[in-house]
């Protein structure tokens, strides 16, 4: 290592791990303690006549790794699968729509609500 913390013959993945620890830790400054997040997967399948959605609520975040670039808790998860051909519902701009939703403290403390 030199003087400057960088390797003496940096490789691509030695760049990239100081970069990702970088802008991860610039990211996680600028959140307030507390925050957790939400996971929006959608896709289409064929075998599907009627869109499938499901929304789970954890009872606690959990971090799950390699899910984002920084250590969040994710307290939400949103599913929804479309069949292929769905000329009334772009499944990418409904979970678009789905996370920006969830963006929104209100909207998230009443979905935070809800327990069974």
């Amino acid at each position: 290592m030199g003087e400057d913390g960088l390797p003496n013959n940096p490789s691509f993945n030695d760049l990239y791990k100081i970069a990702t620890a970088s802008r991860r830790d610039n990211i996680m400054n600028k959140l307030e303690a507390g925050t957790e997040g939400t996971m929006t997967l959608v896709g289409s399948l064929e075998s599907l006549k009627k869109p499938l959605v499901g929304l789970v609520r954890l009872n606690h975040g959990i971090v799950m790794p390699n899910l984002m670039e920084i250590p969040l808790p994710v307290r939400f998860i949103f599913v929804l699968f479309t069949p292929i051909i769905s000329p009334n519902m772009d499944c990418h701009e409904v979970g678009r729509s789905f996370s920006t939703l969830m963006s929104n403290k209100v909207i998230e403390f009443c979905f935070s609500l809800f327990t069974y």
